[in-house]
């Protein structure tokens, strides 16, 4: 094992070993967010599910003939809607991710532009 001075030589001189880190502290970044996404989706299906039965209820209750049970099911449909609105509000505010992902399991080629093999000099 080297030093810590030898260590941090290594990775100066070695862009790869840069590349490799900063690329680990973006996936630890990204399961942190993942993480976050999860729980708001878990805490949203939760409510998407409460909505869901206290609709059901209200179907149940339309055919009663009571003015009590009538009026009842006018606030609780008023209340499914506005917590719907809110909940279509909240699911459309956030910033879903492009669902882009490179898997090709090798190292990716380096753009024309980094390699200087590229198109610069010529106009289009």
């Amino acid at each position: 094992m080297g030093t810590h001075q030898e260590k941090t030589m290594d990775h100066q001189n070695n862009p790869d070993a840069a590349c490799v880190a900063r690329a680990r502290a973006l996936v630890a970044a990204a399961a942190r967010g993942v993480e976050r996404l999860e729980s708001a989706a878990n805490r949203a299906f939760l409510r998407v599910a409460a909505l869901t039965e206290m609709l059901a209820r209200l179907e149940g209750l339309g055919g009663s003939g009571e003015p009590e049970a009538g009026e009842a099911a006018a606030l609780d449909a008023a209340t499914v809607c506005r917590e719907a609105k809110a909940l279509l509000r909240y699911v459309s505010s956030r910033q879903w991710p492009a669902g882009r992902v490179v898997a090709t399991g090798g190292r990716r080629r380096r753009s024309p532009a980094r390699t200087g093999s590229g198109t610069s000099g010529r106009g289009l």
